[in-house]
């Protein structure tokens, strides 16, 4: 039999810290509960008896561990299915980590004092003023508001964090903490107060590309390629370039450097589009839809209008700088041919013309000599007459 009575257990820090409960199945008889400062997580270990795993009874095992290392203690409660503090009949029959599990809770830090810190991004800096009490998620909800102003987002997983919007050596984050109040410990679990971004790098096919961000691009007499690594991405990779795209014939020989290949990715639906989904996504009844998720759809069309303009640009590169440039050579190149001909057309009529003159004359001399020598036999005759 099982007698719902309360939905679960609460475990709180005593400096506000984050925190998790995990609930394992043991093979001994009493439930025990422990403390990973590794992990900041609760381990409550639930035994066979079933009069010691209650709710408060488990309550009260966590509220008896000793204080941590650096005095923070631990304290737990036990909430109703509203989330609020409840007392009186805790227990629940056949309970198991299954049954417990789902009731995990991750307590978001509150500060523990007044906060003053001024954040600094690419785009700008913008001074916050926070009072004690206030959670993570507040302190990265006044952030995120100003984020397009600074060039810094908040996200409270696993913690608070700061991070830039964009990628590269350009970017970077800052926190100056102005001022704390008393037993504040802002400054003190901060990470770093100044990090740095860097630039992709890559070598393709032997050849150093170009980061910029987390883009990458190579150009060379045999590939033209831009890739734009997933945003977030830490993890190295590697790949080839075999072959793609369109070869172009430049000059009159059939070597690499008188060619230029260009390739270009599909535009279909189901390829337009990056991390953040696919145009096709868009449809009435898929996941992005404006009924859906306007927030979703707004950044796939932001990327698909990016990957697009971004192809086009290539395109018209390529057809500017390397079509028309070497149209524009090869017609000079063949205007020059022309002239060379027309120029050795009218030598070799110029010679002619006087090899055929030569001959003319020699022909008329030939005839008048003939003329001369038939005449004087009949001079001679002439005078025996």
């Amino acid at each position: 039999v099982v007698r719902p009575v309360h939905a679960g257990i609460e475990v709180a820090r005593s400096d506000g810290g984050n925190i998790a409960i995990a609930y394992t199945d043991s093979d001994q008889a009493a439930t025990t509960a422990s403390y990973d400062e590794q992990t900041n997580t609760v381990n409550i270990a639930l035994g066979t008896d079933e009069t010691s795993k209650g709710f408060v009874d488990i309550a009260q095992l966590v509220n008896d561990i000793p204080a941590l290392s650096d005095g923070t203690e631990l304290t737990a409660t036990v909430i109703d299915s509203d989330g609020e503090e409840t007392t009186g009949p805790s227990q629940r029959l056949n309970l198991t980590a299954d049954d417990f599990n789902p009731n995990t809770t991750n307590f978001e830090p509150k500060l523990n004092g007044d906060l003053i810190f001024e954040l600094k991004g690419s785009k700008g800096s913008e001074t916050f003023q926070f009072s004690g009490g206030a959670t993570a998620l507040q302190i990265a909800d006044a952030v995120n508001l100003v984020s397009d102003s600074i060039g810094v987002v908040a996200s409270t997983e696993n913690g608070l964090n700061f991070t830039s919007q964009d990628y590269g050596s350009g970017e970077s984050v800052e926190i100056e903490v102005i001022g704390e109040g008393d037993g504040g410990a802002f400054e003190s679990n901060l990470s770093e107060t100044l990090a740095l971004g860097s630039d992709v790098e890559a070598t393709v096919n032997g050849v150093k590309a170009g980061g910029s961000g987390n883009k990458l691009a190579i150009n060379t007499a045999t590939l033209d390629l831009s890739i734009t690594v997933e945003d977030g991405s830490s993890t190295n990779f590697s790949f080839s370039i075999t072959g793609g795209g369109a070869t172009f014939q430049l000059g009159p020989g059939a070597t690499s450097t008188q060619q230029a290949s260009l390739g270009i990715g599909s535009v279909s639906t189901g390829k337009l589009g990056g991390s953040a989904g696919r145009l096709y996504e868009l449809g009435s009844g898929q996941s992005m839809s404006l009924t859906n998720d306007v927030h979703g759809a707004a950044k796939v069309i932001d990327e698909v209008m990016e990957k697009v303009s971004n192809m086009r640009g290539r395109l018209g590169s390529f057809k500017t700088t390397t079509l028309q440039s070497s149209l524009v050579s090869l017609s000079e190149t063949k205007a020059n041919l022309q002239e060379a001909m027309s120029s050795i057309s009218d030598a070799d009529f110029a010679q002619e013309s006087a090899n055929l003159t030569r001959a003319q004359v020699l022909v008329q001399s030939g005839t008048n000599v003939l003329s001369l020598a038939n005449q004087n036999p009949r001079n001679v005759l002439s005078l025996l007459g």
